[in-house]
């Protein structure tokens, strides 16, 4: 062998030690994995990853060109561990500098939805199956043009459905927790990627312009197109049809919604599959579950039951109705109740109104601080003022005027009576003027009837062809 003095170009090596382990672990550790994760990305057990973390054994000589390759480092950097990075300059805009993060992926965008700035990054490359690696979690300035991440971020295809995109604060070289505090607005362009899977987590306010087709989970505002999966916001939100359930802490417009809606403020959308639960009002097409709105609500059609604390006007109802206010609706399969006025059309159960109650059939009772006005009524019906009905199947008790065809049960009224037939007795403030009357009658005014089988008593005058089994007892 000659005499040749072995040449190290490079790095010293020998001033560096060698620490696969905690290279390893530091990595994985850092981009929030588990080594179960890390295991089935290379098809080894969970206890091979232990053992390389602990030093217990080494990864096969053939396994390490792609654990660097998947942590994007070189084996150098396996090795003995990466040179820190040197942070991009954010001295000239700290206070708009957003951070957008992948699982493992941080980068800080520019503040606008321009695309066609010559400082702009050149996406224009082929997606490939980039994010099917986990990439090394540091910041990349965006204007970067080597930037591989930048170069495909946008090239999503439907293989990316499980990435995240996390979008936090980052200022002075330090993550900040949240934006939420300086109403910050995040913004991404998706307009030209319809058909991603992305999901977008918001540590603030973001406007995505375009379509997403994961879920939205934002702390503040979120303006944005379609959400194919669930949206939840801290605070208002803008948007298309949302695929999933929708909650916001504030109000809400959007187009229609897959399943259940709660907002603390108003809301105004389209059609809603699931419920709808509102602090505020409720303007809507269809609600295909239950409606509970904290003022006022106004929808075509509910199929489950109704609660609003202001007044409402739907078409039909599903379900049993509670409002604070009016209600305007048409028909009602439950009971209605409402503080003021009841405007419906055939309602299944009772109806209990503050205000007047108007309405086509109605299955169960009436009850109505002022007027009534039915056509048929299942139960009985009460009212402080005037009854206008066609049949009432049991008794009426009205402190006005009663006109009526036919009544099953007594009657009560401290106006006059017009009816056709009664078949209970009849006691009545005011005059009488009916065909049949099953039971006894005691009027205060004048009577005038075909049949009455009972006792009649009346302060007026008695027209009647037949008194059936009855004391006369005319009082001057």
């Amino acid at each position: 062998m000659g005499n040749h003095k072995k040449v190290n170009k490079g790095k010293n090596m020998n001033s560096k030690q060698i620490n696969i382990a905690a290279n390893i672990r530091n990595l994985r550790t850092g981009l929030g994995l588990s080594q179960d994760k890390l295991a089935q990305e290379f098809n080894v057990s969970v206890q091979a990853v232990s053992k390389w973390e602990t030093g217990a054994s080494m990864p096969d000589i053939m396994m390490l060109p792609k654990i660097a390759d998947f942590f994007d480092i070189s084996l150098d950097d396996l090795f003995y561990g990466a040179e820190e990075v040197q942070e991009p300059d954010l001295a000239v805009e700290q206070t708009n500098d957003e951070v957008y993060e992948t699982e493992n992926v941080t980068l800080t965008p520019d503040s606008s939805f321009e695309t066609s700035s010559p400082e702009e990054p050149d996406i224009s490359e082929d997606f490939e199956d980039y994010f099917r690696k986990f990439l090394r979690k540091d910041t990349i300035d965006y204007n970067n043009r080597e930037s591989k991440f930048l170069r495909r971020l946008f090239r999503f295809e439907n293989e990316s459905s499980d990435t995240t995109i996390h979008v936090i604060r980052y200022s002075g070289g330090q993550y900040i927790e949240s934006v939420y505090e300086d109403d910050t607005t995040v913004k991404l362009d998706f307009s030209d990627y319809q058909d991603n899977k992305i999901n977008i987590a918001v540590w603030g306010n973001a406007a995505v312009k375009g379509n997403i087709g994961g879920f939205v989970d934002a702390e503040g505002n979120v303006s944005c197109g379609i959400v194919g999966g669930n949206l939840s916001a801290g605070d208002s939100v803008e948007c298309g049809n949302v695929g999933g359930n929708l909650a916001a802490g504030d109000s809400v417009t959007c187009g229609n919604v897959g399943g259940t809606v709660n907002v603390g403020d108003s809301l105004t959308c389209a059609d809603i599959a699931g419920s709808a639960n509102s602090g505020y009002s409720i303007q809507c097409m269809a609600i295909y579950g239950n409606a509970t709105a904290g003022e006022n609500l106004s929808c075509c059609n509910v199929k489950g039951k109704l609660e609003a604390n202001g007044d409402a006007a739907t078409g039909n109802i599903g379900g049993d109705v509670y409002c604070g206010g009016d209600i305007s609706c048409g028909d009602v399969e439950g009971a209605v109740k409402a503080d003021g006025d009841v405007t419906c059309g055939d309602v299944g159960g009772s109806v209990e109104a503050g205000g007047d109650a108007k309405c086509d059939n109605v299955g169960g009772a009436v009850r109505a601080g002022c007027d009534v006005s039915c056509n048929n009524v299942g139960g009985p019906v009460k009212s402080d003022c005037d009854v206008q009905c066609n049949n009432v199947g049991g008794s009426v008790k009205s402190g006005g005027d009663v006109t009526c065809n036919n009544i099953e049960g007594s009657l009560c009224a401290d106006g006059d009576v017009e009816c056709n037939n009664i078949s209970g007795d009849v006691h009545c403030g005011g005059d009488v003027e009916c065909e049949n009357i099953d039971g006894s009658a005691e009027v205060v005014g004048s009577l005038n009837a075909d049949t009455i089988k009972a006792s009649v008593t009346a302060g007026g005058e008695i027209n009647a062809e037949t008194i059936s089994n009855c004391i006369l007892n005319r009082q001057e």
